[in-house]
């Protein structure tokens, strides 16, 4: 009887040692997005300089740990002026990331390298359209200490840039959060994936960052409105398609989008954060005088708008997901298989067609000849 008792105590230890050890993996954060209109330009980048470090102070103050930028929002659409990756805008951009204690990710034109060739990058459409191409469709993210964490160059940017390569570009990296009083952590981390531009579109993409540890997907943007018919515009499906990798993938997606209208296009605005559910933490409105949902936190600034909302992310989950991943997957050469498996392959081979032996090979001449005829 003191045995099955010791079991049975030993079954619940055990458990709750694993619950509160998967209690204290999950991690809180507050994320930012800022949607605005198209940055003014008029050649001069203190103007959006000033509109960075406005919204990176109300973050501050609001406990913020991290803000998104739209697409090229530091360069502009229009007229792109490319920077060099250690330029001196972007040094004081992480300056005011160190001074104010806040993450955050801007978009921006990245100069091409002096020692990079053009041969390596763009794809054959691209070269055609504009063969002078010699820039990036890239974001720049900060840590919160105001260190560069990463440089991310797009791998499927407009005829205006150049193609970044998916096996350098799509990869997770470790962003360092602002340190909180009230956190018993020394260090505070995530780690993020990057989607720019039409990036979101492709899954497979965000599905290797989520099965490399990625913990949040950024999606920085400059989606507009495709079309106006009688009824009013025409909205592009991008307003959910961050809602459908969110729930394909389980991981939050948090997405930043222009807002307004310039000479040509109209911008949707739509700026959001999903948590792993799919459910929407904080959405902003379609356009500048709408409203919002009854959700998350809205922090005007001067020049935009910042949105805001409170996510937990579930790392046991990754890990299990990554576990059970790799689990399926061997190093050993065929050759050392059991023989049971290496008979079940061959006959899988010879049922889809994919045997070469002569016999296969000249069933197979035959049908095309008859096909001839």
């Amino acid at each position: 009887m003191r045995f099955f008792i010791f079991i049975i105590f030993a079954c619940c230890v055990s458990y709750v040692d694993s619950f509160a050890s998967s209690i204290s993996e999950n991690k809180s954060l507050r994320v930012g997005v800022f949607q605005a209109p198209l940055p003014r330009r008029d050649n001069n980048p203190i103007s959006v300089l000033k509109q960075v470090a406005e919204s990176l102070r109300v973050a501050s103050i609001s406990q913020t740990d991290f803000v998104l930028f739209p697409e090229l929002f530091l360069s502009g659409l229009k007229e792109t002026k490319s920077f060099d990756r250690e330029c001196y805008e972007l040094n004081i951009i992480g300056n005011i990331c160190e001074e104010l204690n806040v993450a955050c990710a801007i978009g921006y034109s990245e100069k091409k390298l002096n020692e990079e060739k053009t041969e390596m990058f763009g794809s054959p459409t691209t070269k055609k359209k504009n063969p002078g191409v010699e820039s990036f469709n890239s974001v720049a993210v900060f840590n919160a200490d105001g260190t560069r964490a990463a440089n991310f160059r797009c791998t499927c940017a407009s005829s205006d840039f150049l193609d970044a390569h998916p096996f350098v570009e799509v990869f997770p990296i470790t962003l360092r959060l602002p340190s909180r009083k009230n956190d018993e952590r020394k260090e505070r981390n995530v780690k993020i994936g990057m989607a720019i531009g039409k990036e979101i579109w492709i899954n497979e993409h965000l599905r290797h960052l989520k099965r490399s540890g990625a913990e949040l997907l950024l999606s920085s943007c400059a989606f507009f409105q495709t079309d106006l018919d009688e009824e009013g515009p025409i909205f592009p499906l991008e307003s959910g398609i961050h809602q459908v990798r969110a729930i394909e993938n389980h991981i939050p997606v948090v997405y930043s989008n222009y807002v307004g209208s310039d000479d040509e296009k109209q911008f949707s605005g739509l700026s959001a954060i999903v948590d792993q559910s799919g459910n929407f933490l904080v959405e902003a409105p379609e356009s500048e005088d709408g409203d919002m949902r009854d959700c998350g936190y809205l922090l005007p600034c001067e020049y935009g708008t910042l949105l805001a909302a409170d996510i937990t992310l579930d790392s046991t989950v990754d890990t299990n997901g990554l576990v059970s991943s790799s689990d399926l997957w061997t190093v050993q050469p065929r050759s050392l298989f059991e023989n049971d498996n290496t008979d079940k392959q061959a006959d899988e081979k010879r049922s889809t067609g994919f045997h070469n032996s002569k016999q296969n090979r000249r069933s197979v001449k035959t049908k095309k000849k008859k096909g001839k005829k």
